[in-house]
């Protein structure tokens, strides 16, 4: 007799809503502001935005980064010409109303008390 055929994993679908994408673009300006502190990179990324609210439940790197550039698609500013602009300049790229922008300030600030960067010329 022949194996089984195994049926291949279904990915989960994510969910972003508008809490969620605040919150990751309140990331990404955060660690535009302390990128040499606070890089937006992987490792200081994944694991600090949850889809369902569950610390077990995150989103990938590469959900975030489909993520982001489908928002610079959808809402990136005429004088934003190239996907990159969203890493550099962050939500300032976006064209977005001034409520999304201020849930975005929010989150900044949450993310400046929660933690404190430290500059590392200090040393």
């Amino acid at each position: 007799m022949g194996k089984k055929r195994r049926a291949k994993p279904i990915g989960r679908k994510v969910v972003w809503d508008s809490e969620a994408e605040a919150a990751l673009l309140g990331l990404l300006d955060y660690c535009i502001k302390h990128k040499h502190t606070f890089p937006f990179n992987e490792e200081n990324v994944v694991g600090r935005l949850y889809p369902t609210g569950n610390p077990y439940d995150i989103y990938t790197w590469d959900q975030i980064n489909r993520k982001l550039d489908y928002l610079w698609r959808k809402f990136g500013r005429n004088d934003s010409s190239d996907k990159a602009d969203i890493y550099a300049k962050g939500s300032a790229c976006l064209g977005l109303v001034e409520d999304e922008l201020s849930a975005i300030k929010s989150e900044v600030g949450r993310l400046e008390k929660l933690l404190k960067p430290v500059c590392l010329d200090a040393w």
